[in-house]
């Protein structure tokens, strides 16, 4: 989650820092995206950078707010 919010901070420009709490009722106690065994077991390669992807969801995010 922190790369996450990383990511969302240098791709926005807005400084913050993010209110780290206790988990809630049935969140998992670890999660891990990686792609590698996609990319095993499937011959998939991703094709974009979190930053990247942060950036189109801004992007589209500032885009809606100006219509």
């Amino acid at each position: 989650m922190k790369q996450i919010m990383d990511a969302m901070a240098r791709v926005t420009g807005i400084a913050f820092t993010p209110e780290i709490g206790a988990r809630r009722p049935g969140d998992p106690a670890r999660i891990v995206a990686s792609g590698e065994l996609a990319a095993r077991d499937l011959d998939w390669r991703m094709r974009h950078t979190l930053d990247e992807m942060v950036a189109s969801a801004w992007a589209a995010r500032t885009a809606s707010l100006e219509t």
